[in-house]
């Protein structure tokens, strides 16, 4: 379970480098990830000032910024970091720098907000996906047993294409557990 937990968090991250670098220019133009995400002022400020709380906890030296320790140490009560993992201090490294906008080695609070409103961002996306499929896949479990067995496919498939044959509905499933 704690490592199918650290997999999911380093998707996560990893879809979050890849926003982060596909907004870089939005960002130049438009002011902060944060405010774009929490385009609602009352929503921005709210969510700036519980934030804002998180961070002090976590900058135990009050310096204004997050150092090395210090991140190490929220990741790790976060969950995305298992400090029994040997590339955790690598992982937080690497979670540093793509967060580190100015490269000096630490993180400010508003480099922290922004990563944590696209962290923010992606989980709605991802509830809504998971969502989504479920009510998808809901709607083709006829008989709500649980799985989609070739006749459920061909009925959903049929609604498309009254050409739908045995042979495509069992080309379709082969071809899917092979993938899966």
């Amino acid at each position: 379970m704690a490592q199918r937990q650290a997999k999911n968090n380093k998707d996560i991250i990893a879809y979050l480098s890849h926003l982060k670098e596909k907004n870089s220019s939005m960002q130049d133009r438009k002011g902060s990830t944060a405010e774009q995400i929490y385009a609602d002022k009352h929503t921005l400020l709210e969510k700036r000032r519980h934030y804002r709380k998180i961070f002090k906890m976590f900058d135990t030296d009050s310096s204004g910024s997050l150092e090395y320790e210090e991140m190490f140490s929220m990741l790790k009560l976060l969950g995305i970091l298992d400090e029994d993992d040997k590339g955790a201090a690598n992982e937080c490294k690497i979670i540093m720098d793509d967060i580190d906008d100015d490269g000096n080695g630490s993180i400010t609070f508003e480099e922290f907000f922004d990563w944590v409103a696209m962290s923010d961002m992606v989980m709605r996306h991802e509830h809504f996906r998971h969502t989504l499929i479920k009510q998808i896949f809901d709607k083709l479990d006829i008989d709500n047993s649980g799985s989609i067995d070739a006749d459920e496919l061909k009925a959903m498939l049929s609604k498309f294409d009254d050409k739908v044959t045995n042979n495509d509905i069992t080309t379709i499933m082969k071809d899917w557990k092979r993938k899966n």
